[in-house]
C-alpha cells in the first residue's frame, strides 16, 4: 500500500511538471535517500560525521564553514538522480557518464538548467553501509578540496536529489546538486 501511495503522489507530481518528464522511478529506499541527505547536510553545516553514520556538531560550523542546509528537490530525485542510480547499479558502474552524459546534462534533460553538481557513491556491503563509506570519503576530502566535498559545501548550490539503487546486491547512491 505504502508502495502505491509513494507512485501515486509521484505520478501527481509529475503531472503537474510543465516540463518533458520520462520515466519515474519508484523510491523503494527513500528512507536510505533521506539518511544520505542527512549526511550531506551534517557536512554542509559545519558538523561531522562519525563512523557509526551519526552527526556530530550539526548547525554549528565547527568543523568547517557553516552553509546553510540544502533543500530536498524531489523532481531532480524521482526523474534524475534515481533512474541514473538504477542505471549504475544495474550496470555494476560507477561513473558519471555511463549514458554518455554527465549529471548537468541529464539534469537539463528534465528542465533543470541551472548551475550543479553531482556525487556518486558505490561499493559494496548494504546501501546503508556503502552510504556512510562514500560520505566518509567525501568528508575526508575536506583537507584536499576534492570535488565531492566542493559540492556539498558550494555556497551557489541550494537543492539536492538523491537516488538510492540495489540491483541484484549491487548498490548505488547518486547525489545531483543543484540551484536554478
Amino acid at each position: 500500500m505504502r508502495r502505491l501511495i509513494i507512485m501515486f503522489v509521484a505520478l501527481i507530481a509529475l503531472a503537474a511538471t510543465p516540463t518533458a518528464v520520462t520515466a519515474t522511478t519508484a523510491a523503494p529506499y527513500a528512507d536510505l535517500e533521506r539518511y544520505a541527505f542527512e549526511l550531506i547536510n551534517c557536512d554542509r553545516t559545519g558538523g561531522w560525521i562519525r563512523s557509526d553514520g551519526t552527526c556530530d556538531d550539526y548547525g554549528s560550523g565547527k568543523h568547517s564553514k557553516y552553509r546553510p542546509p540544502l533543500r530536498w528537490a524531489q523532481g531532480i530525485a524521482d526523474r534524475v538522480a534515481r533512474p541514473y542510480a538504477v542505471k549504475l547499479a544495474e550496470a555494476d558502474a560507477c561513473r558519471h557518464d555511463l549514458d554518455g552524459a554527465n549529471g548537468g546534462v541529464r539534469l537539463r534533460r528534465e528542465g533543470f538548467d541551472g548551475d550543479w553538481g553531482e556525487n556518486i557513491g558505490c561499493g559494496g556491503g548494504t546501501p546503508r553501509e556503502m552510504i556512510l563509506r562514500s560520505h566518509l570519503g567525501y568528508q575526508d576530502e575536506k583537507g584536499t578540496g576534492g570535488w565531492h566535498w566542493r559540492n556539498i559545501k558550494r555556497r551557489d548550490l541550494k537543492k539536492v536529489g538523491v537516488g538510492v539503487a540495489n540491483v541484484d546486491g549491487v548498490p548505488r547512491l547518486v547525489e545531483d546538486f543543484y540551484q536554478p
